[in-house]
């Protein structure tokens, strides 16, 4: 599995498909997936842009990874591109994984998953009732709905991977965008205690929760900013864990 990640590192690095492969990857093997064990797992990717963390899980032992991405809809066109590029050059990984270009909305499957996970994309799957999940009865139960959806997809002791942007950040109480990431929509983005209470209503168990540091810095600033207090003043980023 070393020597695929290897591989798989190597390329993106040669392709440039990422700004800064080797932080990325530290990213993936530290916060995103710290102590998962994707050996023949099945892995769902919801909203995987150009589906590196696919390609990742499939480089670290899944036997199936399926990538919900509905690139005609509003989708960087680039995402495809770099998909593409991976997909069609690097077989020994890329024939793991497979593209479905719809939302999850309109995905159906008989799968069953070990892995799902919600990579900067939760607040994607609806973003309306996400901007009024927490003042408007219906768009709480549109979540609920879908968190039940995705929960019926998972195999007993099936994990669920969410990372996303708290809304609780320094830049949004001073009511402007954050220089650190300017596309962010605060209004789109919400704590991880609200996202945490509505999957345990759904029947999720929380294992844990950890705030994410800048991936560029790696180790050290894992030590130095992986906390709340540091997360508030930078991106407030977040990576929660939950079985079935």
């Amino acid at each position: 599995m070393e020597m695929e990640i290897k591989i798989f590192l190597d390329f993106i690095i040669k392709n440039r498909i990422y700004h800064s492969p080797k932080s990325l990857i530290w990213y993936y093997k530290n916060q995103l997936f710290k102590d998962i064990n994707f050996k023949d797992k099945k892995v769902l990717d919801i909203g995987g842009g150009a589906g590196l963390t696919s390609f990742y899980a499939a480089a670290a032992g899944s036997n199936k990874v399926d990538l919900i991405e509905p690139y005609g809809d509003g989708s960087d066109s680039l995402s495809i591109k770099k998909f593409n590029i991976i997909k069609n050059n690097l077989k020994s990984i890329s024939n793991k994984v497979y593209i479905f270009n719809q939302t999850f909305q309109t995905y159906s499957t008989i799968e069953k998953y070990d892995v799902i996970i919600l990579h900067n994309s939760i607040n994607h799957l609806n973003e309306n009732a996400c901007i009024n999940l927490l003042i408007d009865k219906n768009s709480y139960e549109i979540y609920k709905n879908l968190f039940f959806s995705i929960y019926n997809l998972l195999n007993e002791n099936g994990i669920i991977i969410i990372a996303d942007c708290s809304n609780k950040n320094f830049f949004n109480s001073l009511g402007i965008k954050s220089p650190l990431a300017w596309s962010i929509e605060w209004q789109k983005h919400h704590s991880p205690e609200v996202w945490i209470e509505l999957l345990e209503k759904v029947g999720f168990r929380f294992t844990s929760l950890v705030w994410t540091s800048p991936k560029q810095l790696r180790k050290l600033g894992q030590v130095l900013f992986s906390n709340q207090i540091a997360a508030y003043f930078l991106l407030s980023h977040f990576i929660i864990h939950l079985k079935k």
